[in-house]
């Protein structure tokens, strides 16, 4: 069956290569279609500058292009994009300070002390949209250096990109979600994640590249001090039936490496199509089938797992983006340790985004089968995450994150009698002060904690459960960004 469904993706991979070279040779006919991505206009600035990024406050530019990425497709739906500009270079560079009681979560539970760290980081946003194209990118990168002997010193990567190609009825997308981390990403570093560091896409000034959480391994398990490789790569085509219907296809392989770790590493294989179908010029609704394939390094045991979803999405440009899905899903467990070797569960999403004036929130929320974030060989997983702004005049912004996973470990992949359900949150809170040009003075508080993990992980971060405070003072310089001719 497996091979069956590889020869099937490969057949429809040469079908959209063959349709997308053929539609790039001749005219769309006059046909109607459904743009997979906004209107292209003019590259041009509004009043011949670029707005603030996160700038909210009476009188700041709020135009927007109307989001028409697809529900069925790897990319998480937005607000729409700004059309300030679209080609420049987005340019910044962060310095954080923190200090805690454990921060790092792996660290003595007897005496956890006083530590501090600190991180160092340049980022860097690009925008090209034009022509019939759109490439965005994300790139961080960085170190964190720390008096834990746990964590030490160590490296930061991180890098989203996507480049969107439009002939005819067709829309081809590649993408790639990449980092390299000491820790999980999960509320990265007691920060409240990456994107907390240095100025990135989507703030105002930008489209970010918003490859979805879904397409890439989960990694919500804190085990810190243990270097992590993951990628995911992405291939996606749509193709528009009319102006109210389209059919996509997406295709990724995602890979979760720890460096010299007894961690488990495994690789996850994607396959999706759905049929997408707009209600109103507001709405649309999506039918999806979706295909993972789990295999892991060290074990015989793997995971074949289909489900059948339905979606609603609602969008109104610059005010509210959002959608609701689930479904069946049918789990076969390869060699199974115990238990059945198939299994019925159920599968859901949800993501909401509002923007109103000076006050913006997003929520998401998704229960499937993950690859276990490399603790657990396969887990059904339940990951929520959330994020509430504020801008106070012109200068002044406050954030809070929080999120909550947890991991049920599956029997038909466990050696343990006692099966484990680890569960992980952080919640931070962030006020930052706008200075003269694109710079901005925050201080944050971040709590996190997780439940023991001695029954599946012999390392010294698994044995106990803990909780972590830390209190961080940082500045970011966000440079003017730089239009691109």
């Amino acid at each position: 069956m497996y091979k069956n469904l590889i020869r099937v993706g490969v057949l429809l991979s040469s079908l959209v290569l063959l349709g997308s070279l053929g539609s790039a040779q001749s005219t769309n006919g006059g046909a109607q279609q459904l743009p997979p991505i906004s209107p292209l206009g003019p590259d041009k600035t509004v009043g011949g500058t670029l707005p603030a990024p996160g700038d909210l406050s009476p009188g700041a530019d709020q135009q927007g292009l109307p989001d028409s990425r697809p529900v069925a497709g790897a990319q998480e739906l937005t607000l729409g994009s700004s059309v300030a500009a679209h080609n420049f270079l987005l340019p910044s560079f962060s310095v954080v300070t923190q200090v805690g009681a454990n921060p790092s979560l792996s660290t003595s539970s007897t005496s956890p002390g006083t530590l501090s760290s600190s991180f160092l980081a340049g980022r860097l946003g690009l925008n090209r949209i034009g022509g019939g194209s759109e490439f965005l990118l994300d790139y961080i990168g960085g170190a964190s250096f720390s008096n834990d002997p746990t964590l030490g010193n160590a490296l930061i990567q991180g890098l989203d990109m996507t480049e969107t190609v439009r002939r005819g009825r067709w829309s081809v997308l590649f993408g790639d979600h990449f980092t390299y981390l000491s820790s999980s990403p999960f509320g990265f570093g007691g920060v409240g994640g990456l994107k907390n560091l240095g100025v990135g896409l989507g703030n105002g000034v930008g489209s970010s590249p918003g490859i979805s959480s879904s397409f890439t391994p989960s990694g919500s398990i804190y085990i810190n001090g243990v270097p992590r490789a993951q990628n995911a790569v992405i291939g996606q085509a749509t193709y528009a039936l009319s102006h109210r219907s389209a059919l996509t296809f997406v295709g990724s392989l995602g890979t979760l490496n720890f460096i010299k770790s007894p961690l488990e590493d495994d690789r996850v294989t994607t396959f999706q199509g759905g049929y997408t179908y707009l209600l109103s010029r507001l709405n649309s609704v999506s039918v999806i089938y979706r295909f993972d394939a789990f295999s892991f390094s060290a074990l015989p045991q793997g995971i074949h797992n289909h489900s059948g979803q339905v979606a609603f999405a609602r969008r109104i440009t610059g005010r509210l983006s959002w959608q609701v899905g689930g479904g069946p899903s049918i789990q076969e467990y390869l060699k199974p340790l115990s238990g059945s070797g198939t299994v019925v569960g159920p599968t859901a999403f949800t993501g909401l985004g509002y923007r109103r004036r000076y006050t913006g929130f997003s929520v998401t929320y998704a229960h499937g089968l993950t690859n276990g974030s490399g603790v657990l060989p396969g887990a059904e997983t339940d990951t929520f995450s959330g994020q509430v702004n504020r801008t106070f005049g012109k200068n002044w912004d406050s954030t809070i994150d929080a999120g909550y996973s947890r991991n049920q470990a599956v029997r038909q992949t466990s050696a343990t009698t006692v099966l484990a359900s680890p569960s992980t949150w952080f919640a931070s809170g962030r006020i930052s002060r706008r200075f003269v040009g694109y710079g901005a003075l925050f201080i944050s508080y971040n709590a996190s904690g997780q439940s023991s993990l001695a029954s599946v992980c012999t390392l010294p971060g698994c044995r106990f459960s803990s909780m972590a405070n830390a209190v961080s003072v940082g500045y970011t310089w966000g440079l003017r960004p730089v239009v691109l001719e």
